[in-house]
C-alpha cells in the first residue's frame, strides 16, 4: 500500500491520463493495419482535422503573446544567436513570453503541418504525419517549459484544471497521429 500521499497521485494522474488517451484514440485504435479505410481520402481528412482540433483547443490554452513582442523576442534571439552572445540570448529568454512564444511557434509547424496532411495522400500524407509526430514531441517540451516558467510567476495564468488538460491533450494528440501515420503506411 502506498503511503506517500504525493506518490498516490502521481500514480493516480497517470493511470487517469492513460485511461483518457485509450477512450479518446478507441476509434482511431480499432483501425488495423490493411484495414481500407487507411486508403480513403475523406477518412483520413477527418482523422487529420481531429488532430487538429485537439492541437488548437491545446494552443489556445497557452497565453497569446502581443505581436509586438513576438517580433522583438525572434530578432533579439536571432540576433544573440548570430553573435554567439549567450549572455543576450538569456536576457531574451528571461522575458515574460519567451516560453509562450517558443510553444506557439512549434505549434504553427503542427498546425502548418496538419493543414497540409488535410489534403494529401499516400506518401505526401505520411511525410507531413511524420513531421507532425516529431514536432509534438518539441510542442511537449516547449509546454513543459512554459508550465515551469508560468508556475513561478507571482500570478501563473494556468491553474490546476488547465494544467491537467495539457497533460491529457500532448499524450492524445501523439497517439491519434501514431496510430493514423500507421494506417496510413499500410496502405502505401
Amino acid at each position: 500500500m502506498l503511503r506517500s500521499s504525493g506518490a498516490a497521485q502521481i500514480i493516480c494522474r497517470l493511470l487517469a491520463v492513460a485511461g483518457m488517451v485509450c477512450l479518446s484514440c478507441e476509434a482511431c485504435f480499432s483501425q488495423t493495419i490493411g484495414d481500407p479505410k487507411c486508403r480513403d481520402q475523406q477518412h483520413t481528412s477527418e482523422r487529420v482535422g481531429a488532430i487538429r482540433t485537439n492541437v488548437v483547443g491545446l494552443r489556445d490554452l497557452v497565453e497569446m503573446v502581443p505581436p509586438d513582442e513576438a517580433a522583438y523576442i525572434h530578432s533579439e534571439a536571432q540576433k544573440a544567436l548570430d553573435q554567439s552572445n549567450s549572455a543576450r540570448y538569456n536576457a531574451v529568454a528571461n522575458r515574460r513570453y519567451f516560453r509562450a512564444l517558443q510553444f506557439h511557434d512549434d505549434a504553427q509547424v503542427v498546425l502548418d503541418n496538419l493543414d497540409a496532411a488535410k489534403n494529401a495522400s499516400g506518401k505526401d500524407l505520411a511525410r507531413h504525419l511524420v513531421v507532425v509526430l516529431s514536432r509534438l514531441g518539441e510542442v511537449n517540451e516547449r509546454m513543459s517549459a512554459f508550465i515551469d516558467a508560468d508556475s513561478r510567476r507571482a500570478s501563473p495564468t494556468l491553474d490546476k484544471a488547465t494544467r491537467d488538460e495539457i497533460y491529457y491533450r500532448l499524450p492524445a494528440a501523439k497517439a491519434v497521429v501514431v496510430s493514423l501515420l500507421q494506417c496510413v503506411i499500410s496502405a502505401l
